[in-house]
C-alpha cells in the first residue's frame, strides 16, 4: 500500500512540475493533433501487445490563456465558452479561495467516452491568470470509433485553444492474472516496441517505472537535464497486475 501512495504521489508532483514549468519545458505543440491521436493509439497497441486488457485512456490538453483584470472579465468569458460550445452540459461557475472555475461536459455520442473542458482563473499579480483544460477519457477502447470521433475531437480542441496547448495521453492496462514474465523485462519490451531510450528508473519488487525518451517524437520535458517524453509503469499487487503508459508522463493513478 505505501507503494502505491508513493507511486501516485510522484505522478501528481511531476504533473504539477509540468503544468507550473518549475523544473521542465516543453516544446512547442504544433497544430497536427493526429500526431497525438497517432501516440494514443501506439499506447493502446503496446498494451494489447503485452497481452493487458485496455481498462482506461485519456488524452488531456492545458493552455495558459489571456489574463484579465477583473472578475467580471472571467464571466464575460465564460459565456463565449458556452456559446461556442452548445453541445456540452455546463455547471454553474464556482469560486473557491479566489479560483473561478467553469466546466461543461458530455458524452460522446455512440460511446461510453466522456468529455469535459474547464477554464480557470486565479489571482496573481493585481490579475487574474486563465488557463484551459480540455479531457477526453474512456474504460472501453474501439479502435474505429476512436478514428471516426477524433475529427472532431480535433475540430474541439482547435475552438478551445489558442496552438499553445500541451497533450498528455494516458493508457492503463491490467492482466487476468499475474504476469509471467518479470516487470523489468516487460518494461524493456514496451520500450523496444516505441524505439525509446530508457533515461530513468525506479526499480523494486512488485513496482518498476521508467521515463524514457523517444526521439522520433516531437515533444518532450526535461528531467535532471536529459529529455524525456514517455512514462511505463508497471505493478503486481498479489495475484493481480497493472501496466500504464503515459506521454511525456502518465497522468493517471498507477
Amino acid at each position: 500500500m505505501a507503494d502505491v501512495k508513493k507511486s501516485n504521489i510522484t505522478a501528481l508532483l511531476f504533473i504539477i512540475i509540468f503544468f507550473f514549468g518549475a523544473y521542465s519545458h516543453s516544446t512547442a505543440q504544433s497544430r497536427n493533433y493526429q500526431a497525438s491521436f497517432k501516440q494514443l493509439e501506439d499506447m493502446v497497441d503496446a498494451v494489447k501487445e503485452q497481452k493487458a486488457e485496455v481498462s482506461h485512456w485519456s488524452l488531456y490538453a492545458r493552455e495558459i490563456s489571456y489574463p484579465f483584470k477583473r472578475p467580471e472579465d472571467f464571466y464575460e468569458q465564460a459565456g463565449h465558452f458556452k456559446e461556442s460550445l452548445p453541445e456540452y452540459k455546463w455547471q454553474s461557475i464556482t469560486k473557491e479561495q479566489g479560483t473561478y472555475q467553469l466546466t461543461g461536459y458530455r458524452i460522446i455520442p455512440n460511446t461510453k467516452a466522456k468529455e469535459s473542458v474547464s477554464f480557470f482563473a486565479y489571482p496573481q499579480n493585481n490579475q487574474y491568470k486563465t488557463y484551459i483544460i480540455y479531457e477526453v477519457q474512456g474504460n472501453e477502447w474501439n479502435r474505429k470509433s476512436w478514428r471516426f470521433n477524433s475529427r472532431e475531437i480535433a475540430t474541439k480542441l482547435s475552438k478551445i485553444f489558442n496552438g499553445k496547448e500541451t497533450i498528455f495521453s494516458c493508457v492503463n492496462g491490467k492482466y487476468s492474472g499475474k504476469m509471467k514474465a518479470g516487470l523489468l523485462k516487460r518494461t524493456e519490451q514496451v520500450l523496444a516496441h516505441f524505439s525509446a531510450e530508457k533515461v530513468e528508473q525506479d526499480n523494486e519488487k512488485t513496482f518498476v517505472s521508467v521515463s524514457a525518451y523517444n526521439r522520433y517524437w516531437k515533444d518532450s520535458i526535461e528531467t535532471n537535464q536529459r529529455k524525456m517524453n514517455l512514462q511505463v509503469a508497471l505493478r503486481t499487487v498479489g495475484n493481480a497486475s497493472t501496466i500504464t503508459i503515459g506521454t511525456p508522463i502518465i497522468t493517471s493513478e498507477y
